[in-house]
Formats: C-alpha cells, structure tokens, sequence
C-alpha cells in the first residue's frame, strides 16, 4: 500500500485495516529485533567521554543537537534530541537517555503501524504515530513515566526522579473539567508505560553495557549532583496481553478522532518538522551546534 499524504491516510482501505488489526507477542518481538539490529556498529574513540559514547549510541537512532544555553535540559521531536548547553554530562546523559525512550516508544508503534497497513514507514507514519503518543494527556503520561522509568534503569538508583511525571500528573488532577481521568485509569496509563519501559531498556541494554553503566555512575558522582531519589510502587496485576490490547486501542481511538480538518492541520505541522531537520539524519559521530 501506498501512503504518500494524510488524504491517503484517511482512507477507507486504512480506516479497514486499523479497524481489524490486533497486536500479538511474537510480531511484537520481531519489532523490537528490528530496532536492535537497526544500530550499525558502534565504535568509540579512545578518548570517549562516557557522555559521547551515549551520544554514540544515540546518534544511531536520532540526531543529538546543541541549541543553546537557555531553557529546559533538553526536548525530543521529530527524530532530534535537543540538548542545551553550560549542564554537567551526567545530566546531559540522563537527558539523552530519557528523551531516547520517547523516540523509542515512537518507533515501536511505527513499525507495527507500518506492518499492519503493509506500507513503508515513512514520514505520514511516523508524523501520526508522534502524533498518537504526544497529543493526549493520557498519552503524554504514559510517556513521561516510561522516560523517567528507563532512565531511572540506567542511572545511580539515589538519583532516580519521575519529577515531570508528578508534575504533569498534578496537572491533570488539578484540571478536571478539561481532563476527566479516574484513579484507574491513571493506574493503567502508569503500568502500560512500566511496560513500554522494559521493553526500551531491553532494547539499550543491547548498547549500554555494564561497563558503560559503570561510567555513568561514576560520572554522576564526579559531577556531585544533588541527590534526588524518589520511587513509585505499582500493583502489577495486569493480563499478558494488556499491552498489546493498548497499543492497539490507542491507535484505532487516535485514528478515527483525527480525521479532521483541525488535527490534520497539526499532523502536517508534525510533518514539516520531520522533513525540516531530517538534514541531520545519518551524522553518528557528535552533537551538530545549532547557531
């Protein structure tokens, strides 16, 4: 099947086919092998920082990018991590890490998109499925729960935070009339994105060695970041097939309420800024300074 534009997208064949899909285990895992064995060799300098070797590894995924010394530590769209610069590499790593997962997370439901529509995956399945893990409160929690919860994997556990996860979940919360999300609901989001989680830390461990984890910690500690340690307990008593049910769920409900002219404006928005800095797709080797 061709897609070449949202009119393609919004099809009848495709509302079909997403409207019968399901997601099962093992084509689950074979998405998460291609996303392993995507990642060309990687190769450190002998004088690698433990933060360019995560930009290493990162780098063959998306494109890590300076953009200057003001704001947030850093934000992901559309296949760049931005990184800012003037903090210390540990949170700089940290950074990459979580803004990683994010990505991650979008690719994973990319190529199942790609695979139930037997289409190739290009920038009208990757601008919609960007679209599906960041435009809903409920998804966004998700995200930011299984960022924080990967990234809390590969850090000093005194260290660990879900800080814009509480943040946005206290957002929520104090926003009723505009988000009605029950206790149970939330409880879903959050296990949903535990699991989104395993599976990307599954996918890094294949690159962030123990060794690398070492250096990591290491670099936390010569940096003498405050500590900042905060945990969260789940009841994890969910069927097997929860996530796959969820995946395919949000997709379908995310499909049939962008068929509009409004949320197709922003889908090709999301699809301008895919094209715009797909210039720094394929450069691996260090963080490209943005004047």
């Amino acid at each position: 099947m061709l897609i070449n534009s949202f009119n393609d997208f919004f099809s009848e064949n495709v509302f079909r086919k997403i409207d019968a899909f399901s997601v099962e285990e093992k084509i689950y895992n074979d998405v998460l092998e291609e996303i392993i064995s995507s990642v060309n060799d990687l190769n450190y300098d002998s004088d690698d920082s433990c933060f360019m070797k995560m930009v290493r590894i990162a780098n063959n995924f998306v494109t890590c990018v300076y953009e200057g010394d003001d704001g947030d530590v850093g934000h992901y769209s559309a296949n760049v991590i931005f990184l800012t610069h003037g903090i210390c590499e540990s949170e700089l790593i940290a950074t990459i890490i979580h803004e990683l997962t994010h990505h991650i997370i979008c690719e994973i439901m990319g190529i199942i998109l790609a695979r139930v529509l037997d289409c190739e995956k290009n920038v009208i399945i990757e601008s919609f499925t960007w679209y599906c893990t960041t435009y809903t409160p409920l998804m966004i929690l998700i995200n930011e729960f299984a960022a924080h919860t990967t990234e809390n994997y590969f850090l000093p556990p005194e260290y660990n935070s879900y800080g814009s996860f509480i943040e946005l979940l206290e957002l929520i919360r104090a926003n009723k009339k505009e988000y009605v999300l029950t206790d149970e609901l939330i409880q879903e989001a959050i296990l949903f994105g535990k699991y989104l989680a395993e599976d990307v830390i599954d996918i890094l461990s294949n690159f962030i060695t123990d060794d690398l984890m070492l250096e990591i910690h290491n670099q936390f500690l010569k940096d003498s970041r405050e500590e900042i340690h905060m945990d969260l307990t789940l009841d994890d008593n969910m069927d097997v097939n929860f996530k796959y049910d969820t995946i395919r769920e949000f997709m379908q409900l995310t499909y049939l309420l962008s068929n509009n002219r409004e949320s197709i404006q922003v889908l090709n928005d999301i699809k301008s800024n895919y094209e715009y800095y797909s210039v720094y797709d394929n450069i691996v080797d260090d963080v490209i300074q943005l004047n």
